[in-house]
């Protein structure tokens, strides 16, 4: 059995889906029925379900669940605490390997890209510094179990809300049929939902003894926002005829990191990442799903 953390969020809600019946899926509230409810910063309240599935044989925990800068309680320090109780499951149901999902903002973004795992680290904000802090407690603390720290790049598709750069221009163009941009030349590598799951799926087949203590998962190849503006402007008039016209902020402001682009060579030397959704229907499956569950 495979237990998934964070279950009821973008990452652990499709991983949980397609593990199905391999899956134990653990998530704070009864957000989606028939799983098991535990808030990971209540350290009692994990000793109750680290009691409850004692009986149960466990090989992998994939740890999803995480503080984002858009989460209503942005105290990055819960992310601690998280690791916390995932330590004392991993300890108390002997799991021996963990797989952490952690992200691009933990490098350096003065380096050149693309980002390999070997690429300097220096987080630019508090959410980097987070994702590197718990990599860091994993690493140190995990001493008898395999960890794993999985850097993705952005992640889109069907089933994401939070905001971000296709969520707020997708809502803008569904909702006024105009898209109004801030950047332009920004880039940022994105890797569909189904290619992050199920290379995960494919890395729980692997011998651990064989895998890096951290790798890459990404598209290898990064997109400019006016390049996801003009691919979101011929969806929309290919599935629904809408014409979305984009418009430029009177100032625009790039991002600082003016790219994001991952290295994914150790990926595709253990076969992962070998045969990846394109863009332009990656960001049509999204845009379809929004469409049919009225998301504006």
């Amino acid at each position: 059995m495979i237990l998934v953390t964070g279950a009821a969020g973008f990452i652990g809600n499709r991983l949980a889906y397609l593990l199905g019946n391999e899956a134990i899926c653990l998530q704070r509230s009864n957000y989606i029925p028939g799983r098991v409810i535990c808030d990971l910063t209540d350290i009692s309240d994990v000793k109750r379900v680290a009691k409850k599935l004692k009986n149960h044989h466990i090989t992998h925990l994939i740890h999803t669940a995480a503080i984002t800068p858009w989460a209503k309680k942005t105290d990055f320090l819960l992310d601690l605490n998280m690791a916390e109780s995932v330590l004392l499951l991993c300890r108390q149901l002997k799991i021996p390997q963990i797989m952490f999902i952690s992200g691009w903002n933990v490098y350096d973004v003065s380096a050149p890209v693309p980002f390999s795992e070997l690429t300097p680290l220096k987080p630019l904000d508090e959410y980097g510094a987070s994702k590197l802090r718990i990599e860091r407690f994993f690493n140190n603390e995990l001493k008898d179990v395999q960890v794993l720290n999985l850097r993705s790049s952005s992640i889109y598709g069907p089933g994401q809300t939070s905001p971000g750069l296709i969520t707020n221009l997708v809502k803008s163009a569904l909702g006024s049929n105009k898209i109004i941009l801030n950047a332009v030349s920004t880039k940022r590598d994105y890797l569909y939902i189904d290619d992050l799951a199920k290379s995960i799926i494919q890395l729980v087949a692997l011998d651990a003894k064989s895998l890096p203590q951290t790798l890459n998962l990404g598209s290898g190849k990064s997109i400019s926002v006016l390049e996801v503006a003009h691919s979101i402007q011929r969806i929309c008039k290919k599935i629904r005829d809408l014409n979305i016209s984009i418009e430029y902020a009177q100032e625009l402001h790039e991002s600082l990191l003016p790219d994001n682009c991952l290295a994914i060579y150790e990926a595709k030397k253990r076969g992962l990442l070998t045969k990846m959704i394109s863009f332009e229907d990656g960001l049509s499956n999204y845009i379809e799903w929004r469409m049919n569950e009225n998301i504006l």
